[in-house]
C-alpha cells in the first residue's frame, strides 16, 4: 500500500486531517516571523491576503482542537434532565486527565500538532501492518491510536515544558500604561504582536492599533488599554528621537517667527506714531 493509499484510509486520514491543519497553522506562524515588507511596493496588500489566510487557518485549527476536545471530553448522549450532569462530569474528568498527562503545561497548538503526529504516525504503521481496516476495527484502531497518542504528547512535552513557562503574577492588565516594541512588519485592527520586557524575560503580546497611525517594527508603543473580547492590548506609539527634534524645530521656528512678526508690528507702530508727530 502506497504512502496515499495509507494517508486516506480510515482511520489514518482522520489525524492526516489533523496533522494537515497543524502544518498550516505552523506554516503561517514561520512566515509571520519573517517581515514580508521585503517582498516590494504590493506588501500592504500582501500582508493583508497573508492575515486573511493565516486567521483562516488559525480558526480552523482552533476549531478541529474544540472538536477534538470535545471527542475526548466523552459523548454527552444523556437524555432528558441527567445530559447536564453527565456533561459536566465529563469536562471535570477530562480536566483532570489533560492535568495528570501534564497537557496543560504547553500552547493548545503544540499539544494539538505533538498529537496529531503521533497519531498518524501511530495510526499508519497499524494499517501498514494490519491492512485496511473495517469501520469496526478502525474505530477500534482510532480509539486505541488517540489513547497512546496522548501518553506520548505528555512525555513529549515534558521536556520542553519550561519554555513554555509564564509568570503567573503577571496580568494583562497590570501591564496597561508600560512600554513595549513591536515585533510584527505592522499593527492593524486585526493584527499585532510586541515584546515587553519585564524582569530580564520578554513577553510576546498581542497589540491592535488604529491603522490612521501608522505602527511599524521597531517603533515604541505605550499599552493604553486591555481588550478582553480581542485578548489584545491597543496601543498609542510613542514619538521617536527624530520626532521629538522635529517637533522641537518646528517650535522653534515658529517662536521665532512669532517673534519676528512682534518686531515688525511694534517697528510699524512707531513709524505711525513718528508720522502723526
Amino acid at each position: 500500500m502506497s504512502l496515499l493509499d495509507l494517508m486516506g484510509t480510515y482511520p489514518t486520514v482522520i489525524f492526516t486531517t489533523l496533522l494537515a491543519l497543524s502544518l498550516v497553522y505552523w506554516l503561517f506562524v514561520i512566515i509571520g516571523a519573517i517581515d514580508i515588507d521585503v517582498l516590494g511596493g504590493a506588501a500592504g496588500a500582501k500582508q493583508g491576503a497573508f492575515e486573511g489566510l493565516a486567521g483562516a487557518g488559525k480558526g480552523a485549527l482552533e476549531g478541529a482542537v474544540g472538536a477534538g476536545k470535545g471527542a475526548f471530553d466523552g459523548v454527552a448522549a444523556a437524555k432528558g434532565a441527567a445530559a447536564d450532569g453527565a456533561l459536566e462530569g465529563s469536562d471535570e474528568a477530562a480536566a483532570g486527565i489533560l492535568s495528570f498527562l501534564k497537557l496543560r503545561r504547553a500552547p493548545v497548538t503544540v499539544v494539538f500538532s505533538l498529537f496529531a503526529l503521533f497519531g498518524w504516525l501511530g495510526s499508519t504503521l497499524a494499517v501498514q501492518a494490519l491492512g485496511a481496516p473495517g469501520i469496526a476495527l478502525g474505530t477500534a484502531l482510532l480509539l486505541g491510536t488517540s489513547v497512546v497518542s496522548l501518553l506520548l504528547t505528555s512525555f513529549a512535552i515534558r521536556p520542553i515544558a519550561p519554555f513554555f513557562s509564564t509568570k503567573s503574577a503577571t496580568k494583562s492588565t497590570s501591564l496597561v500604561g508600560k512600554i513595549a516594541v513591536v515585533s510584527t512588519g505592522e499593527v492593524t485592527k486585526t493584527f499585532g504582536q510586541a515584546s515587553y520586557e519585564e524582569d530580564g524575560h520578554a513577553l510576546t503580546i498581542q497589540v491592535r492599533a488604529d491603522e490612521s497611525s501608522p505602527i511599524k517594527r521597531g517603533d515604541r508603543v505605550v499599552l493604553v488599554d486591555w481588550d478582553e473580547s480581542r485578548h489584545a492590548f491597543e496601543i498609542e506609539k510613542l514619538p521617536s528621537h527624530d520626532d521629538v527634534l522635529l517637533h522641537r524645530d518646528a517650535k522653534a521656528e515658529v517662536e521665532a517667527l512669532a517673534e519676528a512678526e512682534a518686531a515688525a508690528a511694534e517697528a510699524q507702530a512707531k513709524t505711525e506714531q513718528s508720522a502723526q508727530k
